[in-house]
């Protein structure tokens, strides 16, 4: 009976040592970790989402659960990414008829904020979205201006969470608050995956809000391409917290090493198209 107690007392020792060591391997990966270093895994991340240049052609449905109801938007998006330099991104749209032709220039500055353009055939006019409507809905979506912006490492603080399991992906859990740029969020919570350079979901959360999710997004890792040294996410699920559903399409990505920069002014905005735009990137 007394060798029968000493086993057992054995056996709680190790357990005791056993879950001392496991504690410690998750504080390990927790806040402030030396062995994860956060702004190294969002650098790297960044570069790879938004680093690359390309024409995309994009479908963009938003609808309500509740209502069953979907409203469809196809565009045509060229992008210049931060490896060329300043981020551009020139959105023009294909569909429906009533947003045939509307386009939107979007111009990052030397102090990487971005001035905003919109085109509107009915008025042939190019006129500036201003700093607060980058936080506004665009065209019904789940998605705001901001939201379409590319994104660099050096303008976020980036905090280590907690390592979990995200969509089916090993990710770690950094919470990003914005450095000394107009953002219309108070933080953003990404879930970056431990393999690929990808974040297969986003909580943004509103100044103000406290820690209410103004929406999500999954990124759903089965449609991540890989192109010419660069992970693509294709398919994307904005969730809003009124009950929204924004579901981004990406069909066709062609990278490309440049673009002319006369594409990416208000002159151009104005006075091209779809196919028009098209031509004069591959052009270059």
């Amino acid at each position: 009976m007394g060798r029968w107690i000493d086993h057992m007392g054995l056996i709680r020792t190790i357990a005791l040592g056993l879950l001392a060591l496991f504690a410690q391997s998750q504080m390990a990966y927790a806040e402030d970790s030396p062995l994860i270093n956060p702004h190294q895994i969002v650098t790297t991340t960044f570069n790879n989402l938004y680093g690359f240049s390309s024409i995309q052609q994009v479908e963009v449905s938003t609808g309500t659960a509740a209502r069953g109801d979907t409203f469809t938007r196809s565009a045509q998006v060229i992008r210049v990414g931060a490896a060329n330099g300043l981020n551009r991104m020139l959105v023009r749209f294909k569909g429906p008829m009533d947003l045939r032709g509307v386009g939107i220039l979007l111009s990052e500055r030397d102090n990487f904020q971005y001035d905003a353009f919109m085109y509107q055939p009915t008025l042939k006019k190019v006129r500036r979205v201003s700093v607060y409507q980058r936080h506004d809905q665009f065209f019904g979506t789940d998605l705001s201006f901001e939201d379409l912006e590319g994104k660099r490492a050096s303008q976020w603080n980036a905090r280590l969470l907690r390592s979990e399991v995200m969509l089916g992906r090993n990710t770690w859990v950094i919470e990003l608050t914005p450095i000394g740029f107009p953002s219309g969020y108070e933080k953003i919570v990404g879930w970056f995956d431990q393999e690929v350079p990808v974040i297969v979901h986003f909580e943004y959360i509103l100044k103000g809000m406290g820690d209410t999710v103004h929406k999500a997004v999954d990124i759903d890792p089965g449609y991540v391409v890989e192109k010419d040294g660069y992970f693509i996410p294709t398919h994307l699920k904005f969730s809003g917290s009124q009950g929204t559903e924004t579901v981004v399409r990406i069909s066709d990505i062609e990278v490309h090493e440049s673009f002319p920069k006369s594409l990416f002014s208000p002159s151009s905005l104005e006075r091209g198209g779809v196919r028009s735009d098209a031509s004069k990137s591959r052009s270059d």
